[in-house]
């Protein structure tokens, strides 16, 4: 089964190769740093031969690292990596003995002596350094990459050095009192210890894995540009790894840890006497550093085009804009394509590098102008849109001699169509502002109309203006002058412009229908009296007429002309005249 899956790994890789489609092939430099150790498990009491009483063991870890060059094969996102590696790794035991001791009669004065040689604070480092062959595979992304597989190889040095304190006792057996037997009668010598030599281990299998980023997508755009024209691109990476091994060392069975001739003391490793075991535990865990020559570049289908990045935000609150639309023009090929921001105001799309213009709109906000942009690299350069929100128009209605807020209906016209496109209304309770958005772009006309209340029209310069309507209470006795009202030149036909002023009219006589008035008509001083009397008379019953047509009663209205004879300004200069020419109405 297992040999199964690796001809069908080995045959899938060679085709990938063969196909030439989306692989190529790099080759890569690492080295790394960091903590790494040797783990055996010494027994707790009763040691080697020779040696009796109990003994505790602590391990300590040292430093470590990697150099190694290699050949990575990439089909899509998948990797496979493998080369020559150098490990170096160091550890260190230390061993607590409490009573070691060894018999030895032969070459003593007495027969009945024996001498002991005991261990004190016994640490060893040792220094590993292998040369491994590498099989891993993972995936690389955009932003990171990972790694994993096993190491195989052999170790190709090994050292190790002791330190530690001995101490060398006397007993004599043949002491008078009995009571006297084994004890250490005799302290010969006591010195500091050394040793050092080499440890035999041979193959070695590790399992590995590493998990890093790619460095170059947060370097330069520059530099990105630049390293893509060289026939031989470069990528790097960092990474965390781990190395998890199990050497095997060259230990033979009789192997202890000291052996005692007369008075010379010889041992050999810790991690190769009788206490340690042909096999045990390495491990190397750091941080490792890759550079990568890309020697080609994929076949087949073209890269993908680079993505444009584009966020929209409501430039008042910071809010994600989500659903704005987004025109992107090509001035390549002289079209547009249409976008969605998501449910976070983002728009990731892909388009071939070039010239672009970026328009955004969404209702209710103040439409953007264009912006132009150069689009080449992916390197995901957000283009950001703060949207400002249409203005909204306050307002408010007074009565003009009071100032207290009253009960009105508005009708806002839009002046381009002559349409009117929102009605709204206040109260007399509420005295903070009311608030309209109205569209962007448009100007309106807004007639403000009450109850007792002569209605009044305003332009709209600003929409996002604060305006307070006053309007002028019913009076009886109280004149007004009918603005907009216009006639042809010496006649009394009322001309077209003048419709808006005499639907106002109208519509005051309709809500107000106990109010009865008097059209006035007045001309400038122009021409003869008598012309000018019969001119004003005529003109104020013009109105009438178009009031009565209208659906008034015409026994609500009178009418009476005054010619001349009331001048509100100098008939000397054509302003004058101009204010001279009017029609009023009178409240009754």
């Amino acid at each position: 089964m297992k040999r199964n899956i690796l001809i069908a790994l080995a045959l899938t890789i060679v085709c990938s190769i063969q196909a030439g489609r989306y692989d190529y092939h790099l080759i890569d430099f690492w080295g790394g740093a960091g903590y790494s150790g040797m783990v055996n498990s010494y027994p707790t009491a009763n040691g080697g031969v020779g040696y009796t009483g109990s003994f505790d063991n602590k391990f300590i870890g040292g430093g470590g690292g990697l150099l190694g060059v290699g050949y990575e094969y990439r089909y899509k996102k998948f990797m496979l990596n493998t080369g020559l590696e150098f490990r170096l790794f160091s550890s260190k035991d230390r061993i607590f003995l409490d009573s070691a001791y060894h018999y030895s009669g032969a070459g003593m004065e007495y027969a009945s002596q024996t001498k002991h040689y005991r261990f004190n604070s016994l640490s060893e480092n040792q220094v590993v350094g292998q040369l491994m062959l590498p099989v891993m595979a993972g995936a690389t992304f955009e932003y990171w990459y990972f790694l994993a597989g096993v190491k195989v190889g052999y170790t190709v040095l090994g050292s190790y050095k002791q330190n530690g304190e001995l101490k060398t006792t006397i007993t004599d057996s043949w002491a008078y009192d009995p009571e006297w037997e084994n004890l250490f009668s005799h302290n010969i010598q006591t010195s500091d210890y050394s040793a050092k030599g080499k440890n035999r281990f041979g193959f070695d299998a590790t399992l590995s894995a590493e998990v890093g980023i790619n460095l170059n997508p947060f370097l330069s755009k520059a530099w990105n540009t630049e390293n893509q024209k060289r026939k031989y691109p470069w990528h790097m990476r960092l990474a965390a790894f781990v190395d998890y091994g199990l050497p095997n060392m060259n230990v033979s069975d009789d192997v202890a840890f000291a052996q005692v001739d007369a008075e010379n003391i010889t041992t050999t490793s810790l991690h190769q006497s009788e206490w340690g075991s042909s096999r045990l535990n390495s491990l190397l865990v750091g941080v490792k550093f890759t550079a990568l020559l890309q020697l080609t570049k994929p076949k087949g289908p073209k890269p993908l085009n680079p993505r444009m990045v584009v966020h929209v935000v409501d430039s008042e609150t910071g809010n994600a804009l989500a659903g704005t639309k987004i025109a992107v023009y090509n001035h390549k090929t002289k079209r547009t394509a249409q976008k969605t921001a998501n449910a976070k105001g983002w728009m990731v799309s892909r388009y071939p590098a070039g010239n672009y213009r970026l328009t955004p709109s969404r209702a209710g906000y103040i439409p953007m102008e264009p912006v132009e942009v150069v689009h080449e690299q992916d390197l995901r350069d957000t283009i950001t849109f703060s949207m400002k929100p249409e203005p909204v128009l306050s307002y408010t209605v007074v009565d003009a001699k009071t100032g207290r807020p009253i009960a009105a209906n508005l009708e806002f016209t839009d002046i381009a169509t002559g349409k009117v496109a929102f009605t709204a209304s206040t109260d007399s309770i509420k005295t903070d502002a009311s608030r309209l958005k109205l569209t962007y772009g448009h100007t309106y006309k807004v007639n403000v109309s009450a109850p007792d209340y002569l209605a009044d029209n305003y332009d709209i310069a600003d929409l996002g203006s604060n305006m307070k309507f006053a309007l002028q209470p019913v009076e009886k006795g109280r004149t007004y002058v009918i603005q907009n009202l216009f006639f042809a030149t010496n006649e009394t036909t009322i001309l077209p412009e003048s419709e808006e002023s005499l639907n106002e009219m109208y519509e005051f006589m309709k809500d107000n229908k106990t109010v009865r008035i008097r059209i006035t008509g007045h001309t400038d001083a122009v021409g003869s009296e008598k012309d000018n009397q019969v001119l004003s008379e005529g003109r104020a019953e013009s109105v009438k007429k178009a009031i009565v047509e209208r659906g008034i009663s015409a026994d609500r209205i009178e009418t009476e002309g005054k010619g001349e004879s009331e001048p509100i300004a100098t008939n000397d200069t054509e302003e004058g005249r101009a204010q001279n020419r009017r029609v009023e109405f009178t409240i009754l």
